[in-house]
Formats: structure tokens, sequence, C-alpha cells
């Protein structure tokens, strides 16, 4: 179930997004108003029973008693209007207007309202998805002419008893039913629910039958199947062991009642589920469940203009500030080592590496086949050749870009059948012989010391692969940690009894997997044998937790987007940094420094945000909230070309490059310029504002910020079109900051501002304003190449000891403003 809304607050309306449900009684003290977004859903409202399609909808109203069945292949959303809005409408006589709205059954004259009511029911749930703090006042005056619709259109017609009355019996239903979902885990009897209730089992038998057109069995069994339901296409229990924890006397019992209500057992149930094949939770076409409802939204008359937000800062320059070095430079990656030898990457590298400077890159696949590294000739004898690894590295250590060394991924001939990863034939897998997989470590080793000599050896990091890269084709979700320890144990007492004994990094698990056991035991067995990495690695893609044992296969062979939800957490990188080193410190563990050895906002390669504005802010937002908390933040990646999933027909299609697959360069690459602009002393960190020093130079970072909408974090819009990108983030007005610099020496200063925003610098914007071609010729490449440049402006200005800067911003905008003395009075 999937929640859009404040659950906590009780006077504002929640949309809710249901799984596949199995039909359990529910009541609600305001309206509801259930919408079909995909497939077929039964609904029971009382003694009616309601089949409706996609675009269908119908009204319930406070305290009707209903049941929802929502098959595996159907989408519902419903709507959910507290009482205390209905109240406000129509004040003290709210219990007399109730509705009648089934949109299968409406009457011809009743038709041309429907257009109406889908229009609103979509513009009220694109503004609770986007979130916008100045909403209310919209989306309660859309709230209030839907209730008026209904009333004037689709009342309840008379003759359906004293509304008075009605109350009284919802309420009394509303106890029975409240005590019965509260108890039918346990051998309740009618005789207990109705002494609990104040009256006779016959009255109670009678009252069941007349109110809901059932028995007390029939309701019970209900709730109990419907819980049960539950649990066996969502858990690991047993069908025994669900069968007695749902009230079920025995297993026999619950497996008569399921079939009676499903027309199947319980086990084939399950069988079917288990043989479905490998998909995405969140398959292609269920996409386009939202966009059903969307299409409605209304185009002639849409949301207003966020307001703006104001900042006001104060900063002294005047103190020397505290030093820094730019721990983020220490790192890049590019996607596998065999994307480092191609003529295009190593020209985009070359440049990086004038511009920018990193210290490190890392990369996967160093040991895949075609690096052709591992060979066995008939008698099964390991051979090994590193003409490639050393052509690679030669290019590397020749643009000072030291190798973050990673051993993995598996050569076939050591790999465990059906392990293969992504379109490009990694091998995520244990070796199936650790023997002679040390054969080729250890042989690796020796010919890079041999070929570059220990001493530079020692600067370098070592690391096997991720433990998260690891039997990822295996069904069951605990990766092997007795084979993993021994993978990496014998590798770090490898590279620790060297001529000098060599960094060591691990075990490179993602974020969410702080909260798993088995990092944690890993991470013991380390500690009592003495082999604690030296740096601890995280793959930090802020996710909700990862369930999917073999979603490497699903997004490589289906080109999907990953199939979990983002974080609603903006600071998700700034709260990891936060408790990685708490948990350590907890444990007991002593790990000298921590890196994200593989960062990124998304883990999907077909994200068009990936290659808009929004990417300049959230790289501009995360590294200014941690400078130099943390040895390194590895960016993912500088190329598009990975080959992890099928190729792009069109240059911009949301890749991680920090360039196109043809070279252009991304916002995100003119955001790292940016911040390498920033100087060796910081005076102030802060919400969108970094300033710091060089000398007697200032350097001023802005940033406007705006996280992924509800709808997009939760679930992937896969729409292709690329001018409808930023409708898939938080709306947000312009940002006006305001910052006073004191302690200036009096004198005269050059003042250079940089702007990149949709405008200026982003080549992503400057292709659709072209008509998004999807294949651009050399004079359009050229074009965008020479787009992809931020605004400038210079001036002069006179200080005497106080400078006040005035800045505006557009959603994503990122500004670098350099203030430089030219004279001194």
């Amino acid at each position: 179930m999937l929640i859009f809304g404040n659950e906590r607050r009780n006077d504002t309306i929640l949309f809710v997004v249901h799984d596949a449900s199995a039909g359990v009684m529910h009541w609600y003290e305001g309206i509801k108003i259930f919408y079909v977004l995909a497939g077929a859903v039964r609904i029971s409202v009382e003694n009616i029973s309601h089949v409706l399609g996609p675009e269908d909808f119908l009204v319930v109203n406070p305290f009707e008693p209903h049941s929802v069945l929502v098959p595996q292949e159907s989408d519902l959303i419903e709507m959910r209007i507290p009482l205390c809005i209905v109240s406000r409408v129509f004040g003290a006589s709210a219990d007399h207007h109730l509705f009648d709205c089934d949109s299968t059954r409406c009457t011809p004259e009743q038709e041309p309202y429907l257009i109406t009511l889908r229009r609103i029911y979509a513009d009220l749930f694109r503004a609770i998805y986007k979130n916008r703090p100045d909403h209310s006042a919209y989306v309660f005056s859309e709230v209030y002419a839907l209730i008026d619709l209904l009333s004037t259109h689709f009342p309840l017609r008379h003759g359906t008893g004293n509304p008075q009355s009605r109350r009284k019996n919802t309420e009394q239903l509303q106890g029975i039913l409240s005590y019965i979902n509260a108890h039918f885990r346990s051998n309740i009897s009618i005789h207990e629910v109705a002494q609990a209730n104040f009256m006779t089992s016959n009255y109670l038998s009678r009252y069941f039958q007349r109110t809901l057109g059932t028995t007390f069995t029939d309701y019970l069994s209900s709730v109990r199947l419907g819980s049960a339901y539950s649990e066996l296409i969502s858990s690991q229990k047993t069908i025994t062991q669900i069968a007695l924890d749902n009230g079920f006397r025995s297993t026999n019992a619950f497996i008569k009642c399921f079939k009676a209500q499903y027309d199947e057992t319980p086990g084939k149930l399950r069988r079917d589920l288990e043989n479905r094949p490998l998909t995405s939770p969140h398959p292609v076409d269920d996409a386009a469940i939202f966009h059903t409802l969307l299409r409605h939204v209304s185009r002639d008359n849409p949301p207003q203009v966020a307001a703006p937000e104001t900042r006001a800062f104060s900063v002294s320059v005047s103190r020397r500030g505290m030093p820094l070095t730019h721990e983020w430079k220490n790192l890049i990656n590019i996607g596998y080592a065999k994307d480092g030898l191609q003529a295009t990457v190593q020209e985009q590298l070359r440049r990086i590496q004038q511009e920018i400077g990193f210290r490190y890159v890392r990369f996967h696949g160093l040991l895949d086949d075609d690096m052709l590294v591992y060979a066995e000739d008939s008698q099964g004898i390991p051979q090994l050749d590193f003409t490639l690894v050393d052509l690679l590295f030669d290019f590397l250590l020749s643009i000072h870009l030291k190798p973050y060394v990673e051993f993995g991924f598996v050569p076939s001939l050591l790999a465990r059948p059906g392990s293969r990863a992504f379109r490009r034939g990694s091998y995520l897998c244990l070796p199936t012989d650790l023997d002679k997989w040390m054969i080729l470590v250890e042989g690796l080793v020796q010919h890079l010391e041999n070929r570059y000599g220990p001493s530079e050896l020692s600067t370098w990091f070592f690391t096997p692969m991720s433990i998260n890269c690891v039997d990822v084709g295996d069904p069951s979700a605990i990766p092997n940690i007795p084979g993993y320890y021994a993978l990496y144990s014998r590798v770090y007492h490898l590279l620790k009894h060297r001529p000098i004994p060599y960094q060591v990094s691990g075990p490179g698990v993602y974020s969410n997997a702080l909260e798993e056991s088995y990092l944690w035991e890993f991470l013991e067995e380390c500690n009592q044998n003495h082999c604690l990495p030296d740096q601890f690695t995280l793959l930090c893609f802020p996710y909700e937790p990862i369930h999917d044992p073999a979603y490497f296969q699903v997004i490589s062979s289906l080109d999907l987007p990953f199939p979990e939800a983002l974080s609603a957490d903006e600071q998700y990188v700034q709260h990891l940094i936060d408790l990685v080193p708490q948990r350590l410190q907890k444990a007991g563990y002593t790990i000298p420094s921590l890196a994200l050895v593989e960062w990124n906002s998304t883990m999907w390669q077909r994200d068009l945000c990936n290659d808009s504005c929004f990417k300049s802010a959230w790289l501009v937002k995360n590294i200014t909230e941690n400078l130099d908390r943390i040895w390194g933040m590895g960016y993912w990646t500088v190329n598009e070309l990975l080959e992890e999933t099928a190729s792009a027909s069109r240059d911009f299609h949301g890749g991680y490059g920090l360039f196109t697959s043809k070279g252009v360069p991304k916002s995100v690459y003119l955001a790292f310029q940016m911040l390498n602009q920033l100087g060796d002393h910081l005076l102030y960190q802060g919400e969108d504002c970094t300033v710091t020093r060089r000398g007697n130079s200032i350097q001023i970072l802005l940033y406007h910020y705006c996280h992924y909408d509800e709808l997009y974090r939760n679930h992937y819009l896969l729409d292709p079109h690329a001018e409808h990108c930023y409708d898939r983030f938080v709306e947000k007005g312009d940002l006006h900051i305001t910052l006073s610099l004191t302690g200036l020496r009096p004198g005269t200063y050059r003042v250079r501002r940089y702007r990149l925003n949709r405008e200026y610098g982003s080549a992503f914007d400057h292709w659709i304003a072209m008509g998004l071609p999807s294949y651009l010729n050399a004079e359009e490449l050229d074009f965008l190449c020479a787009s992809a440049r931020t605004g400038y402006h210079v001036s002069q200005v006179t200080v005497q000891d106080t400078w006040t800067l005035p800045a505006q911003l557009t959603p994503h905008e990122v500004q670098l403003i350099l203030l430089e003395p030219t004279s001194t009075f």
C-alpha cells in the first residue's frame, strides 16, 4: 500500500494506492472515492456489489461498511476526505448529505459531470503528491468543489431511511467490527462479541444478516482469510503457521475456507506466484497506470506558481576559517575497466583532470572476460595475461589518476552457472575455485609490483568485489558470509604480507545494508581475526531498503527502473555519514576512514533527471553539506558507455555520465567545475549557501535544490517526453538570497558571477529547445557543446567593511560568485 499525503493529520485528504487485496470489510468516518487505474476491481458496499473498470470511480459514504477486492493485475487508488472537511461544507447537516455515485451506473443527465469529477480528482492527486507548502487553500477549494458537485448532481435519493437512525446504526456496527478486527486471531465467538457490545447473541446474528447480508461466521472467516491472503503473498511463513496465526482451528479448515473464497488452494496461489517469470515489481506498463488518471489534470488552468522563498545570511570573512582539502576530489568512477580503454572515455578523463583534477579512479570488471586476463590450458592450469591491464593503468597514471583496484568480477571459467548479470556479461558470484582465484589475484599483484614498484602500490587502494555483488542470482536474499569472508580474508592477508603492506578497503555494502545482520556478522569475523579493512566503503544510492535479491537481472534484462522507492530524506548522504561512524563505534570496530565508493541520486540509467539541471543542484548540495567529512565521494560515473543495459537511441536518455555518449558535457559536469573553484578555508556552510576563501579572495556557492516529488519517488513514471522532466519535482518558487559579508578589507573588488540553470549551461534544455532531435549531426553536437557554458557576468564594487550580495535563483539553479580584491585603501 502506497500513501500520498500526511497520514498524521486528520484534517487533510489522503490518496492510497492499493496492492492486491482480498476483500476485507472496512469502514471510514469520512468519504472515500475509489478510482480504478488499471484492470477490474470489485467493491461491495453494504449489500451491493460494484464492478469497476479503468477510469471508473465509486463514492463510499461515511461509516458505510465496504470491502475491496483488487486482483493481482489490477490497480486501485482511493481518495479519503475526512469527516471534519465534509462538516465544514455542510455544517451540522453533514449527516443529511449522502451520495450515490458509481460512474458505471450513472444516468444520461449525470454523464457530463463525470468529466469534471475526474478532472478535480486528478488535480487533487497532483497537488498532494507535489507537496507544495502553499497548496492548502487550493486543495480545500477543489475538495469543496468536488463535494458540492456530488451533493448537487449525485445525491442519495430519499427513501433510504432517517439519517440520524442510519448514523446510530453505523456507530453500532463500527463497535462490532472493531472488536472483531482486534480479536479475530483468537478463538472468539458470537457470544463474546455480543457481550462486548451489550446485546444478545440472537440479536447480533440477526443484525449481521440484516446489515451486512452475511452471517457472523462468514464475516469472521472473511476477515481471517483477508489477513491470511496478505501473509501468503508477502511473507515466508508456512501455510500451517499462517492458518494458526489467523485464528483457523487447523490447516485443513484454512485450506477449505480459502478454496471456497478464492477458488484455489493457498499452496497453488503460492506456487503460481513463485513460478511467475522474473519481472520488476513495477513493470513497464505499470507506470502508465498513473497516466490514466493524470491525463485528466487541468490543462487550461495550471496550478499557480509557487511563492518565492527567502534566505538571509551574514558571514564574517575576517577570520581564517576551517582548512579544506576537498576530499570529494579523492575519487571518481568510470564504469568498467574496458571502458577506460575507449578513446572517448580517455578523452573525457583527460578533460576532467585538466579542469578539476581527481586523485583516484575506480571501476568494475578488471578481471572480467573482456580484459582477457584469465584462461586455462587443457590441464585446467591458470594462464594469466595482463596486457590490457597495463594499457589501462599506464594511461591512468599518465594523467595523474591512481587506480582504486577492485578485484572483480569473476572470469567465466571460475563463475557459477546462472550468475551472469548485465547485458555486458559480468559474472557476479563467488569464484567456484578459490585457489585458482587467488592465483589470479596474486599474479596480478606481483605483476603490478614488478611494473610500478611496491612504493607506488602502497599509495593505491585494493578491495575485493562488493559483498552485495556475490551470489546475486541466488534466490536466497542472505549473502554467503562464510564464502565471502574466506575470499576477503585471503585477499587481505595477501596484500598485507607484501614488501610494503597495502591499503585494503571493503566491504562495499549498499547504504541500507547497515540494518542487515550479515554486514555485522562479516565485520565481527574480521574483528576477531584482525583483518578489519583500512577503509569502510559504501555504495550510496538513496533508496528504501532493497528486498529483491535478483534485481541485477531485472534491470539488466528488461532495461527497467530500479524496483525500489527513492528516499524522501533530502539529507540522505549527510545522515548516512553521521550514522556509519556511530554504528561502527558502538560495535567496537576501529576503521580509519569512510568512503562512498559509488554514489548517485538514482540506480537507473534511464532517469532523464540525470541529464537535467536537477543533477547539478543535487551534486552541489550533497558535496557542500559534507565537505571533508569523509575520505571520498565517488560519483558514479564519468561515462555513459557502461554496456549494462541496451544502447539508448538518443544521446540524452538519462544515463549516469558527466558527459553524454557523444561527449556533450551535462550540467552536472559544470557543477563539478564550480565546486573546484571553492577556496582552501571554509567560512560558512549552511542551507543553500557555502562561503570559502583562498588568500584574500572569497568564493560563494549558492544552489536552489528541489527534491523528487512523492509520486516520482515512490513510482517512477516512465515518461519518454524529455520536456516533462521538470514535472517530477516538488514545486518551489524562486529563491531570494541576501548575503552580507562583513570584515572585508576596504577597497575595490572584482565580482565574477557564474550561473548554471535551464537557460545557461544546460545542454539538455538546449536540446529540448532545439526540438529534441533523436539523432545529432556534427553541427548540432557542436552547438550543444558550445551551449554547455555557464552564464557569466563581471562587475566592480567598492567596499568599506561590508558588502551585501543579492541573488535570485530559479529552481535547480547553481550560482558561483568570486570576489577578488583589485586594490585596497
